[in-house]
């Protein structure tokens, strides 16, 4: 198996270009937030699951709600905006 880079809030396995993110640090910087904040058409596979709680997200200019025990899943070339209302 090859090695795989590890941060101390993402994994990355070069080969499958597959990447896990945790949010032990859920607060980006202003900086961020302002840039993932823009809508934008997606360059990889999106998927989120929610454990607890709810969350809606706009992809293809449609509001998608997620609540618990569901998963969401995007692929390349939609149009994601993670402006996540929580209700």
């Amino acid at each position: 198996m090859k090695e795989t880079k590890e941060t101390s809030n993402s994994i990355q396995n070069d080969k499958s270009k597959i990447r896990v993110n945790s949010h032990d640090q859920p607060y980006p910087t202003a900086d961020v937030l302002q840039k993932i904040l823009q809508p934008r058409r997606l360059t990889s596979y999106f998927l989120v699951f929610i454990e607890s709680g709810a969350i809606t997200y706009n992809l293809d200019l449609q509001d998608i709600a997620i609540t618990e025990g569901q998963l969401m899943f995007a692929m390349p070339n939609q149009v994601f905006e993670n402006y996540c209302h929580i209700p």
